[in-house]
């Protein structure tokens, strides 16, 4: 267990809003995480959970203490490869080729909305029921699998008496997302490169490949 990470943490608030007419509210949040990194042969796991409760002293409806939990879980695994080319050529003594590769899914619960009907309004139509009205919204359930290489390609060089190491010279890396629960891309596929031929002086860009997706 030297490796487990337990957080806790408080947040209070006592402020002024605009839903549902001005006035004050106060809400405590408390949120709890449990976080682990550990490595499983050339592979590393990071599992992690996440729990938030929030409760308000009262809500819309003239409910106290009333309140809500939202949770999410991830775990994420990645290793790190290396290639080598020893032969020298020229001022080139040897190039060495890193690729970081990583996997991680990430579970998000749906949430229903938390709302009710004002028994002094005419009108029939449910509003939110806690003073902060993002949190009364409903949110659908996510299954999100995230995929990304990063790539490093070092290089030594020797000049007369002198060894030169460029660890960064060429660096890439790649990254898309895909929701299991949707069953189709949530991202693009967004790469970057980046040169990076002395310390001071380097260039990059970055472009995004179109995935297929249903909501374009």
């Amino acid at each position: 267990l030297a490796s487990t990470r337990v957080g806790v943490s408080t947040n209070y608030q006592d402020r002024f809003t605009n839903v549902a007419g001005t006035h004050s509210y106060r809400a405590l949040s408390t949120n709890a995480s449990l976080n682990d990194a550990r490595r499983l042969g050339w592979v590393s796991v990071s599992p992690s959970f996440n729990l938030t409760d929030t409760r308000y002293a009262r809500d819309l409806s003239g409910r106290t203490f009333a309140g809500f939990d939202r949770w999410n879980a991830s775990l994420t695994a990645n290793t790190t490869l290396y290639g080598y080319f020893l032969h020298k050529l020229g001022p080139l003594l040897g190039v060495r080729h890193v690729i970081s590769p990583s996997l991680s899914y990430a579970v998000t619960p749906s949430q229903i909305a938390h709302v009710y009907q004002n028994p002094e309004s005419t009108n029939a139509s449910l509003i939110p029921v806690f003073p902060d009205g993002s949190a009364s919204l409903a949110s659908n359930a996510a299954q999100t699998v995230s995929v990304a290489v990063e790539q490093r390609f070092q290089v030594k060089l020797k000049t007369g008496d002198r060894v030169v190491k460029l660890d960064n010279l060429i660096s890439t890396s790649s990254r898309v997302n895909y929701d299991l629960a949707r069953g189709q891309f949530s991202s693009d596929i967004t790469s970057s490169l980046r040169l990076a031929p002395l310390d001071r002086v380097n260039a990059s860009v970055t472009w995004d490949n179109l995935t297929p997706r249903r909501d374009r």
